[in-house]
């Protein structure tokens, strides 16, 4: 199956250079491992564009880099190894280690935030279908986050829900059933899986808080438009918001260093497996992998 990357240098001279993958975008991690030379190389190494090819956009676009060479910054995203946000950050904190002299970040919506650091236009790769409306359930099996609302006396009140789309807005207010809602919540006790996402809303400040494991497109604009009449604020992968207002109720699983790390380690070694039987001519192998990813960690 398809899993496009957009590719951008930003040269030295002030021209933009395109590349385009159609398989790589999940890898991305993977690549980004062996530093700042071996992924200008292999970025080049991809097909070079004139333009953004039609096929990348916020659906079918699954990663991409852009490359300062003048500011030394890298700005990306796509798959990452490990299954959470903490995992993410201990991935970032090492990727930092093994790009001296670069700033790394995040692309936090995603393909949209690739158009913009080269200049392009945005509303080339935004889709505009509705997502999929909130389904508040309890099953074990697929949950993923949480709604909190304080209610105009301040009392709060918790769902665990297995799907969110912050195109429903509002109508997130219709679909929670009080007599379905928890009055604390410690995610600890339903899953071992650290959650995706979680939505705050307080009435009696007409606030709305989302943060997300994943890069959302437009996200700002959206959760605006979804919630008129309504303070927004997308704290993209920040959980820790919604714990802070949430009074000490709401729990998340505290995974240990070593488990993030086994996390991390696992998924690196595994895509770097992939991509050395894909391509084995590059600088893909598990071996030198495992070295470096112990001697970054131990500098962490």
């Amino acid at each position: 199956m398809p899993s496009h990357a957009l590719f951008a240098i930003l040269e030295p001279d002030g021209s933009t250079s395109l590349f385009h993958s159609r398989w790589r975008g999940g890898l991305l991690h993977a690549d980004l491992f062996w530093g700042a030379e071996a992924m200008l190389d292999t970025i080049r190494a991809q097909d070079a564009v004139d333009a953004i090819p039609g096929i990348v956009d916020e659906v079918w676009c699954d990663g991409g880099v852009v490359l300062d060479l003048r500011a030394r910054t890298a700005l990306w995203f796509g798959g990452w190894p490990g299954s959470s946000i903490p995992a993410r950050r201990l991935h970032h904190a090492m990727l930092s280690e093994l790009w001296p002299g670069w700033a790394l970040r995040w692309a936090h919506e995603g393909i949209v935030d690739l158009v913009r650091a080269i200049g392009g236009d945005i509303a080339r790769v935004i889709d505009r279908h509705p997502l999929p409306p909130l389904e508040p359930r309890f099953e074990l099996d697929g949950l993923t986050g949480c709604v909190s609302v304080r209610n105009a006396t301040g009392a709060l009140a918790f769902w665990p829900i297995a799907v969110l789309g912050e195109e429903s807005g509002r109508l997130v207010l219709d679909r929670l059933d009080p007599n379905e809602s928890l009055p604390t919540l410690d995610f600890a006790e339903w899953t071992d899986e650290f959650p995706d996402v979680g939505l705050h809303i307080d009435h009696a400040a007409r606030t709305v808080e989302l943060w997300c494991a994943h890069w959302l497109p437009d996200h700002d604009r959206r959760l605006a438009h979804a919630w008129p009449g309504w303070q927004t604020r997308w704290a993209r992968d920040l959980f820790e918001t919604q714990l802070e207002a949430t009074s000490g109720l709401l729990r998340f699983p505290e995974p240990s260093r070593a488990a993030l790390v086994a996390d991390v380690r696992e998924g690196l070694l595994h895509d770097v497996g992939s991509l050395a039987r894909w391509e084995p001519r590059g600088p893909h192998d598990i071996a030198r992998a495992a070295a470096r990813f112990d001697a970054a960690l131990a500098r962490l």
